[in-house]
């Protein structure tokens, strides 16, 4: 017989241990209270009901048994079809988060957003589970920022109302990040600890990814892409034509344009848009660099030789000149009959260019005294070919038509490349960049290659650089609209570009210089003609309408002679036409003489260091020499007062 008898309920989730604990038991080798939960058990009581209570037990299988002790120690163990160890199973669901997928933005913009963050939830357990709660952590630390500086957290949650067994959900976040780097995404499920699992230790998951490029590029919305820069002097009439030696030819530069108009020509369209106007001819001989000569023809002329103490120069008196137009007359003095031919020769390129006779006289002839000889023996020749020469004079009344400035327009084409403004961000190395153009009349797509900064298209100017023998293709592509964006990938291999823009290519022109250069005598500082003051003055009021016009006085100076000289006479040149022109600004009303003074540089020289010429803008392409001191034309050019109208604008201000 069982006395006071008490059942003790033992439970695990390990079927050999409460088997091996049973026989343990059993043979007396342990008693029933020593099994706690150190050894496994999830139970080892001795209930007072018929019923036991377990909660939160989680799913899974368990096993447990029941043994009947009394007062004596007799143990009697529960049996059910002869086992006396009984099972049962619990179903629970289990949350796993299976996978964080990130589908970036492949759009460069300025927004915040990186793109599209996936985030896989499935359910693996036996049963569903339902309101279940999810977060996600973004965690960044700037690449290049200090490591010092805290860890910047985003956080979010959300709520999946139910997964079935083998179910999963796919939970879609848009992205939003303002700064960049490695950003550490970690994805929880149920971390609120609610819902009871199979298991809890893989509810939670975590991937890095790399922030996605961000910012603009854009080029103007108007780009040139082809340029006329516009230089133009107003160059000096040459009214002194120079021969060689014991010659009466006319020159090529006098009759025909070279670098600038050949002065005969230029006069033949004056003279004959003007036949009431006439010139007169003077013609000269040297007698430093021209002996030997014998005398022509048949007839000598005996009348009186002037010698003009005041005058450079021994001559004939005008009087007798037209009597020697019939050519069988000669001079008895070789030097004398040469200047004299040097005249007719003038006179004759000019009535077969239509010139009509009566437009021309000729005056006198001269033969120059003998001077010294430079020692220098350039400088020797280039003085001596200067007084080789016929000069042209005309009425004061004839001058400012006759002897005006002969405009010398130069317009050099430019092909500037199309700026595209980049301020583009990337925490990757960007691998490899290409910019497409695309010009939608013709359905062309033009791609270039970038030279890409390691990290960064930020701060820099992406250029589109159109060669020079791309002209055909360039001039099609003239005042149309063209569509660009740029494509970059990194160093993932990660591809992204910006939207599609527009800019309006065209075609300007700009005005970069306008000169007017006086003429000069040799080593005089006053201008051979009055007649420029009213060009100036009407070119300012031209011009001065752009704000950022102003102009300037340059003296300049031939290389004849030594070079300091020079300087200092260039000097004398530019004070001196600089005084005398605020001198005429004096005689205008108050205003203008104050708008125009305003916009006046001091005065420079820079003796025979600048000889005129053109520069060119392209560095690839020669400059156009005008004053070649090697000619008596380009010298007569060098010496000279610039009257320069220049623009401060920092960019160019187009004419067309």
């Amino acid at each position: 017989m069982y006395d006071q008898v008490v059942s003790h309920f033992l439970l695990t989730k390990d079927s050999l241990k409460i088997a091996s604990a049973l026989q343990s038991i059993e043979n007396g080798e342990m008693g029933i209270s020593q099994f706690s939960e150190k050894d496994g058990f999830i139970a080892n009581e001795t209930p007072t009901k018929a019923a036991f209570s377990l909660s939160n037990p989680g799913g899974g299988d368990y096993y447990w048994a029941v043994i009947a002790s009394d007062k004596d120690g007799h143990l009697s163990f529960a049996e059910r079809n002869g086992k006396r160890i009984a099972h049962f199973h619990i179903p629970l669901p289990d949350l796993i988060v299976k996978d964080i997928e990130f589908d970036y933005d492949h759009v460069i913009n300025e927004s915040e957003k990186q793109g599209v963050l996936r985030i896989i939830v499935e359910n693996i357990g036996e049963t569903w589970a339902k309101n279940i709660s999810f977060s996600l952590r973004d965690v960044v630390v700037p690449i290049k920022n200090p490591p010092q500086l805290p860890l910047r957290v985003h956080n979010s949650f959300h709520t999946i109302p139910k997964l079935m067994p083998g179910q999963s959900d796919t939970i879609t976040i848009d992205w939003y990040r303002a700064s960049s780097g490695l950003c550490e995404i970690a994805a929880t499920v149920d971390f609120e600890n609610k819902i009871p699992e199979l298991q809890e230790e893989n509810n939670r998951t975590v991937e890095s990814f790399y922030t996605i490029p961000k910012g603009k590029f854009a080029a103007p919305d108007t780009s040139n892409i082809l340029l006329t820069s516009r230089v133009i002097i107003e160059l000096p009439f040459i009214n002194e034509i120079c021969m060689d030696a014991e010659s009466t030819k006319v020159k090529y530069p006098y009759l025909h344009y070279t670098t600038f108009d050949g002065p005969l020509d230029v006069l033949v369209k004056r003279l004959d848009e003007n036949r009431n106007f006439s010139v007169s001819l003077v013609g000269y001989a040297d007698p430093n660099s021209e002996k030997g000569l014998s005398v022509n023809g048949t007839r000598v002329y005996a009348g009186p030789i002037v010698d003009q103490k005041k005058s450079r120069a021994i001559f004939i008196n005008p009087g007798f000149a037209q009597s020697l137009e019939g050519g069988t007359a000669a001079f008895a003095e070789p030097l004398f009959n040469l200047a004299y031919r040097r005249s007719l020769a003038v006179r004759d390129s000019l009535e077969k260019r239509g010139v009509l006779p009566t437009q021309i006289r000729i005056d006198s002839v001269k033969v120059w005294k003998k001077r010294y000889v430079p020692s220098d023996t350039t400088d020797a020749r280039w003085i001596f070919e200067e007084r080789r020469e016929v000069t042209i004079s005309t009425d004061t009344s004839a001058q400012n038509t006759l002897f005006a400035p002969v405009p010398r327009i130069d317009n050099e084409g430019l092909k500037p490349p199309v700026k595209f403004a980049s301020e583009i961000k990337s925490v990757l190395p960007l691998s490899k960049g290409d910019l497409i153009i695309l010009v939608p009349r013709d359905s062309d797509s033009l791609n270039f290659d970038l030279a890409l900064a390691p990290d960064s298209l930020e701060g820099d100017t992406v250029r589109w650089n159109l060669h020079l023998n791309d002209s055909t293709m360039v001039a099609s592509m003239v005042n149309r609209e063209a569509i660009y964006h740029i494509a970059i990938k990194d160093s993932l291999g990660r591809v992204f570009w910006n939207e599609p823009q527009q800019t309006f290519l065209r075609q300007g022109t700009f005005l970069r210089d306008h000169k007017i250069s006086f003429p000069l005598q040799f080593a005089g500082t006053s201008p051979m003609y009055g007649l420029y003051w009213a060009r100036i003055l009407k070119l300012a009021e031209e011009l001065f309408d752009d704000p950022y016009m102003h102009m300037r006085f340059e003296g300049h100076a031939c290389a004849t002679g030594p070079e300091a000289i020079n300087l200092t006479l260039s000097i004398k040149r530019a004070n001196a036409f600089y005084d005398k022109f605020l001198t005429f600004l004096g005689t205008l009303s108050p205003a203008d003489s104050a708008k125009i003074a305003g916009r006046l540089d001091p005065p420079r020289g820079y003796g025979e260091s600048r000889p005129l010429k053109i520069d060119r803008l392209d560095k690839r392409k020669k400059s156009i020499l005008i004053g070649d001191n090697n000619s008596p034309i380009g010298r007569k050019f060098n010496r000279r007062i610039e009257i320069i109208f220049y623009s401060k604008a920092k960019k160019p201000r187009f004419i067309y």
